[in-house]
């Protein structure tokens, strides 16, 4: 059967059904990061005529007057000396998202923004796949507050055993999906790796009140900053490097997420058993995350 996704009409209706907000914000991202734009750019992208292309391109000049001119000669629209983005601000994240998710397989090139793709490549990240069937019947047990049956083999015991769980939300520790839900066989809230689950059972009432999951609704605001031994022009570029202000940086994580944290930042070290030119940043409140300096 032919997928009606893949089907010209259906992205005709969908891109037309997109508001004009949208194809100002291209026009803008467009203009910021690859200085230029043509009618052919939206046409091609939203699947609209080139007349609304050209009242898009209008539409922007008035709102961002002095922003962009017309090259008659090569037929596109450029980004002037004293272009300013107008309808939002400029977010680096957002780009190399799109260079993510394309290398990931997530989005094809021609569905993000990017007209121009930089030469570039990623670290491979050795994926660790959630079964679809399987990650729908968690959703459904959340949406429903229900308790499932799942068959958990965990790194503490040899073999695999039944456990009654109810999970009320999901959690990526940077490397992996958990399920963050109530254990009835340890009597307590914990994460569950959706990796190690080989099979679900039955699914049923509970009577689990999420609010109770104190560590979840816990929120810790961590301060970091530049390891102290380094030099000075060290510790510039590191605050530089991480956005700290006044040579510190907060971030507010969830209690349940502070392991997972500390762990991938390597911060779980007394500073003074750190080597400066391996760990970069420190912990400046230590306590806070239940540890000590001294």
């Amino acid at each position: 059967m032919e997928n009606p996704f893949n089907n010209l009409e259906f992205q005709r209706f969908t891109t037309e059904n997109w508001g004009v907000e949208r194809r100002l914000e291209f026009i803008e991202f467009r203009l910021f990061w690859e200085e230029r734009i043509n009618r052919g750019d939206l046409t091609a992208f939203f699947g609209i005529s080139t007349p609304q292309a050209s009242k898009d391109l209008a539409k922007y000049q008035e709102l961002a007057p002095g922003n962009i001119e017309y090259d008659k000669r090569g037929k596109f629209y450029f980004a002037t000396k004293e272009f300013r983005p107008a309808i939002n601000p400029p977010n680096s994240e957002r780009y190399l998202a799109y260079l993510r998710f394309v290398s990931y397989g997530i989005n094809r090139p021609e569905e993000t923004f990017i007209g121009s793709f930089p030469d570039y490549d990623m670290v491979p990240v050795v994926e660790r796949p959630v079964e679809p069937n399987m990650l729908r019947r968690i959703l459904a047990a959340i949406r429903n507050n229900s308790d499932l049956d799942i068959y958990y083999q965990s790194m503490s015991r040899p073999e695999p055993i039944w456990r009654l769980v109810c999970p009320h939300a999901l959690g990526f520790d940077g490397f992996r999906w958990n399920i963050r839900g109530y254990c009835h066989t340890r009597k307590n809230f914990i994460d569950f790796s959706i990796g190690r689950i080989i099979e679900i059972g039955e699914e049923r009432p509970s009577d689990v009140d999420a609010k109770s999951d104190t560590l979840w609704h816990s929120i810790k605001e961590l301060k970091i900053g530049p390891h102290p031994e380094l030099s000075e022009g060290q510790k510039k570029i590191i605050e530089h490097e991480y956005g700290m202000k006044n040579g510190c940086k907060e971030i507010k994580v969830r209690e349940a997420f502070l392991f997972y944290f500390l762990k991938r930042y390597g911060l779980s070290k007394k500073v003074g058993n750190k080597e400066p030119k391996g760990q970069h940043i420190v912990l400046l409140n230590p306590e806070e995350a239940g540890l000590s300096n001294q």
